[in-house]
């Protein structure tokens, strides 16, 4: 894994011609859900119906920012309606299952929100995946990796300090920074799972291989006999 600050850096990088997209995309993840809210009855309705949509949407902008794809703003809204449901379920049982574990204590519902970190991420990759299947992969492959994401998100506490001195005027430009580190970081950790994923294929299919060349062998020496 890289260091925290490798991972800034590298965010800087990708968003060196970029702010202003990327602070648009966070501004209108954060501010549609907000000002649903404000809406009578159906406000709030409307809000929880679409917020998952939104964090993978947002989540497909920031990895295709980091690949250097060169994503428009329009990018959080890819496949909105045809994947709304499954990303409806997944916030609600994403959600569901980090207050079951602070209604416990706050410290396993804060590691248990790190374990599951990646369940949006998961779902802008692979639309097909179920919630429970997004919330399992992201858990196995967080797994040992809780520690270096967190320290990640705690090398940004001056930047947090700062955007408070400024009235909050400076979260315009960490929310982004953060999310392209912090994809940064995910992007790293699936490449990881899919090499380790594939190494266990190719030893499963060697092993298969294995087993039917022995009981070949073993049914033609029956057979002699």
């Amino acid at each position: 894994m890289k260091t925290s600050q490798e991972y800034r850096t590298l965010a800087r990088t990708k968003l060196q011609n970029n702010w202003g997209p990327a602070i648009l995309v966070c501004l209108i993840v954060v501010g549609v859900s907000a000002f649903m809210n404000f809406i009578p009855l159906v406000g709030g309705i409307i809000a929880l119906l679409i917020s998952g949509q939104l964090m993978v949407g947002e989540m497909i902008y920031f990895s295709k920012l980091v690949k250097n794809e060169n994503p428009v703003v329009g990018t959080i809204f890819t496949d909105f309606s045809k994947n709304l449901t499954s990303n409806f379920i997944t916030y609600l049982l994403y959600n569901l299952y980090i207050i079951l574990w602070t209604l416990l204590f706050i410290v396993p519902g804060i590691i248990k929100s790190y374990s599951y970190s990646m369940t949006f991420y998961l779902k802008s990759k692979n639309p097909q995946l179920s919630a429970s299947e997004a919330i399992t992969i992201s858990k196995n492959i967080m797994n040992g990796k809780k520690w270096s994401l967190a320290c990640l998100h705690f090398s940004f506490v001056g930047w947090f300090l700062l955007s408070i001195l400024t009235l909050g005027v400076g979260f315009v430009f960490l929310i982004p920074y953060m999310q392209t580190a912090t994809v940064e970081f995910y992007e790293q950790c699936y490449n990881s799972y899919l090499t380790k994923e594939a190494l266990t294929t190719s030893i499963n299919e060697i092993e298969n291989i294995d087993n039917s060349s022995s009981t070949e062998k073993t049914t033609h020496q029956n057979e002699n006999n």
